[in-house]
């Protein structure tokens, strides 16, 4: 399977500027499919959150899995918590995934899209099931 776009997320401008994308980028926008990609962090699903409600987002969940790997890292304890954006995201990955997130959460942790390389993201883009 393939996909249209990648949004990448870098921080809460993109809720703005998902607004012109059809100018940026004119197809037909019934068959396209796009997939986001941010920090596994309040911020960032809240972020994920408000730009699906705007346009139809898929969440690049082989590129999430892949981050869940790794091991978080601290310092985001402070961020504001949007439950319903957290059961949305949750309730879009695997179970085992989604109590990784609770728990990373709750305890402070998250973990930044920077923590997957390019070479990673280019593999995994290339080799991942999407869909």
């Amino acid at each position: 399977s393939h996909f249209t776009a990648l949004l990448y997320g870098q921080g809460n401008a993109i809720t703005g500027t998902i607004d012109v994308l059809p100018e940026q980028l004119p197809l037909n926008y019934d068959n396209a499919v796009f997939y986001y990609f941010g920090d596994i962090d309040a911020e960032g699903i809240t972020i994920w959150y408000t730009l699906q409600q705007k346009c139809a987002v898929q969440l690049a969940r082989p590129f999430y899995t892949a981050c869940l790997q790794k091991t978080a890292a601290s310092g985001k304890q402070y961020q504001r918590k949007n439950e319903a954006a957290i059961e949305a995201f949750i309730q879009r990955l695997s179970t085992d995934n989604g109590e990784k997130v609770v728990d990373a959460l709750r305890d402070g942790l998250y973990y930044p899209q920077e923590i997957l390389n390019a070479k990673e993201l280019q593999q995994i883009w290339r080799d991942a099931q999407w869909m």
